[in-house]
């Protein structure tokens, strides 16, 4: 009898501490496709959160009509006071291309340590401060994976050319492998993957998740 409640109990203290130390702030977090007087831009923000330190990387892809394609890039400290995560940047670059599946190329690095960004709200009224090159500000995070930070996550969405192009995080070594999930806009949750789609209507692209690799 008593080994019966000790395992009880060993059990129970499991699941609670699993549900303590579950971080519901980590995850990949994007925006809309927000429209740009010569193009469009997509932004996203992979968010790890952990009781030592916690980072982000950032991530905004622009696209400019006669320029081609820009990725810019921001990486370093993220530190939560009260329900406000602030991003404090240490890495900043720019990447990029005429053609969207032409490899970008570095265009330049710059200082950014004077620069900060913060996250405000929750669920629908979710928001960052400003995109990363301030063209828009309070930009909307409508979308929220949690629990998928450092995985490969593309979206898919039409180019301008009528292609569908893939763009996301820690992508980098997939070659030719399909994904493994689809997220599923309305019920808000991942999905077995079976074939590439096109978004589902009123949504600007298709999630994607793979089966992450020790080359992402």
């Amino acid at each position: 009898m008593k080994n019966l409640l000790f395992l009880i109990w060993g059990i129970q203290f499991l699941f609670s501490t699993i549900s303590i130390n579950a971080n519901p702030s980590s995850g990949i977090y994007l925006s809309s496709k927000m429209k740009t007087e010569h193009g469009f831009l997509i932004l996203g923000l992979d968010l790890i959160s952990n009781q030592k330190e916690s980072s982000f990387l950032a991530q905004e892809l622009r696209y400019h009509s006669e320029r081609g394609w820009e990725e810019v890039l921001f990486s370093g400290r993220a530190e939560k006071k009260e329900e406000i995560w602030n991003l404090f940047p240490k890495s900043c670059q720019v990447r990029s291309s005429l053609l969207f599946e032409t490899k970008k190329g570095l265009l330049r690095r710059f200082d950014c340590e004077h620069l900060s960004f913060q996250i405000h709200g929750k669920g629908e009224n979710r928001n960052l401060s400003s995109s990363l090159f301030g063209t828009f500000t309070n930009v909307p995070l409508p979308y929220f994976l949690e629990g998928v930070s450092g995985e490969p996550i593309g979206i898919s969405f039409p180019l301008p050319s009528g292609e569908e192009g893939i763009w996301g995080f820690h992508l980098n070594g997939l070659g030719n492998k399909n994904p493994i999930q689809i997220w599923d806009h309305k019920k808000q949750n991942w999905a077995i993957w079976s074939r590439f789609m096109a978004p589902e209507p009123d949504f600007d692209y298709s999630i994607y998740r793979w089966r992450r690799t020790f080359s992402n």
